[in-house]
């Protein structure tokens, strides 16, 4: 990776050419994005962790999952997320109050104050920057990903997506005048999107894709660009490609 944009707050670095890069990205139909960890301070983990020392002492079932998952972390790093908070989805919000009362305390928790708030520097301006019709995949349950979606003036969203290769295959298929994407993601989840679309150019069913790896606390496992998750140094340089 060649680092093209750095400041104290912001850090852009690229594999390939500048120009022909940034131009996929401005010229995508579409772009294929996680939530979690890559736009915004995890919205999983705020609402698994609501609360926790109160839960830890009023709710057994909390505490086993909690201490699991600790073990999880232990022995998996973060390739424990996605089974964890699939879980922690089954026990706490599908399995009480028949989905509704939980739902309806995490719709009061994920307000518009704590999406604006959760978003990373630059998310809203990338997305602004971006002609692309846009389209969350995520994980996350669908409720949490179309408040988000709604928030950045996506065209669509899809929730708890557990299989992210197996949905981009059908989505490519159903969505055939796209031609030309970009993938947003921090995970290997992500990067699978990425390769299913690679594939699907090297057999001629699109044209182009292009991946953008938000790093925190995980390596690019082969993004073609790769941004910090202050994307401020991310808009800067799009701004410049749009002015060509």
């Amino acid at each position: 990776m060649r680092t093209i944009y750095k400041t104290r707050e912001s850090q852009v670095a690229i594999r390939g050419v500048e120009e022909e890069l940034f131009q996929r990205v401005l010229h995508a139909d579409a772009c294929l994005s996680d939530l979690d960890d890559t736009d915004a301070a995890s919205p999983a983990k705020s609402i698994a962790l609501h609360n926790w020392r109160s839960r830890l002492w009023n709710d057994f079932g909390y505490l086993c999952w909690f201490v699991e998952t600790g073990w999880h972390y232990l022995f998996n790093g973060n390739n424990a997320e996605s089974e964890r908070w699939r879980k922690y989805v089954d026990l706490f919000i599908k399995n009480k109050g028949g989905n509704t009362e939980a739902l309806a305390q995490i719709d009061r928790l994920i307000d518009t104050s704590h999406i604006t708030a959760s978003l990373f520097p630059g998310v809203a301006e990338f997305y602004d920057l971006l002609p692309a019709k846009k389209y969350y995949v995520s994980r996350n349950i669908p409720l949490i990903v179309q408040k988000y979606g709604q928030h950045l003036g996506f065209r669509d969203t899809f929730g708890e997506v557990y299989d992210k290769a197996q949905f981009v295959e059908g989505f490519v298929r159903e969505h055939v005048n796209f031609q030309h994407y970009a993938v947003r993601g921090d995970s290997k989840e992500d990067k699978e999107v990425l390769d299913i679309l690679q594939s699907c150019v090297r057999s001629l069913r699109i044209k182009s894709v292009v991946g953008i790896f938000v790093a925190g606390n995980r390596t690019n496992p082969g993004f073609e660009i790769e941004t910090s998750r202050n994307q401020t140094g991310l808009v800067e340089l799009l701004k410049s490609h749009q002015a060509k």
